[in-house]
């Protein structure tokens, strides 16, 4: 049985509770003080609960509000003065808008609300050391700038105030819903002793009776199994995907091996081939000089058949 409820559930599960004790009070036979406790707690939590929302709504309301539209008119007196500042200074920001609090190296409008504010505040002191700056038909005055600086400021103030006081209203609204399921914990355990876990009272409760919580319980878990095994036949499906793919590379890589091998053996036969052909052509010419004379002395050149070479051996062998 769920009683891990939310902090936004405990008004009503408070409630439905309380009405059931009150119409199964004395045929439960249950003391009159049995949900003393748990209505102090609950009125305490209500009290906070309220103040709570109050203060959140307030925060949106007016908060965030009063904060956008002092925004809205800082930026709108910020770029309102470019304006001022082109016709008097220069077309493009320069050195010359430093001094109107444009230091930054452009004439951008600064997106932070602290950024604004002091631009604001020196843009008020510039326009009211220069006065013929100061353009009230366009609401660009030094005056102008001061105020829309402070209504920013303030603006500031009171969000950053209002979010300290709301987080303390959060913390304390948590710590009294603690103490209310604590309370209301106690009253279910006393229906538990009370009620069989099939009894139909369970529903003036506002709760769930157990038998049926119970039954619920396998339905999920056989869910919960049915959502695992199918996982794991994924898990599966993907192993043995990715075992085909394994065995579909390694086949190709068996084919390229295979074919690697086939050229290389095709290379080495016709290198063979060639080096018999070289092997027969030197034994041809071995044969050819073997056959020749030892005398002729038309093969016999210095260093080749013999030792010398005559003059009229030369002679001999150049006539031939």
């Amino acid at each position: 049985m769920k009683t891990d409820w939310i902090t936004d559930e405990l008004d009503s599960v408070g409630r439905n509770l309380f009405g059931g004790l009150k119409i199964n009070r004395v045929p439960l036979g249950f003391p009159s003080s049995i949900d003393d406790p748990a209505l102090q707690a609950f009125n305490a939590f209500l009290k906070k609960n309220q103040e709570f929302y109050a203060s959140e709504s307030y925060g949106i309301t007016m908060i965030a509000t009063a904060l956008k539209t002092a925004h809205l008119e800082a930026e709108d007196s910020i770029n309102g003065s470019k304006k001022v500042l082109r016709l008097k200074l220069s077309e493009q920001w320069s050195d010359l808008w430093k001094e109107p609090g444009f230091r930054q190296g452009s004439s951008k409008t600064p997106t932070s609300a602290q950024g604004r504010v002091t631009l604001l505040g020196d843009l008020a002191q510039f326009f009211a050391k220069h006065p013929d700056f100061n353009n009230e038909p366009w609401n660009l005055t030094s005056e102008v700038f001061a105020s829309r600086a402070d209504a920013l400021k303030n603006a500031i103030a009171a969000a950053a105030s209002h979010n300290a006081q709301h987080k303390t209203l959060s913390r304390e609204r948590e710590q009294l819903a603690t103490r209310l399921r604590g309370r209301l914990r106690a009253i279910v355990k006393e229906l538990e002793q009370s009620l069989a876990s099939d009894d139909p009272r369970w529903a003036e409760f506002g709760l769930d009776t157990p038998a049926a919580s119970r039954a619920a319980k396998p339905t999920r878990d056989k869910k919960a199994k049915e959502k695992s095994a199918s996982h794991a036949l994924k898990r599966i499906d993907a192993a043995r995907d990715r075992a085909e793919a394994a065995n579909v590379s390694s086949e190709k890589l068996r084919v390229r091996a295979a074919r690697a091998l086939e050229v290389a053996s095709r290379l080495q036969a016709e290198a063979d081939q060639a080096a018999a052909k070289v092997a027969a052509a030197f034994a041809k010419v071995d044969a050819m000089i073997t056959a020749l004379a030892p005398g002729d002395s038309a093969i016999k050149l210095r260093g080749v058949g013999s030792e010398t070479t005559t003059a009229d051996e030369n002679e001999t062998a150049l006539v031939a």
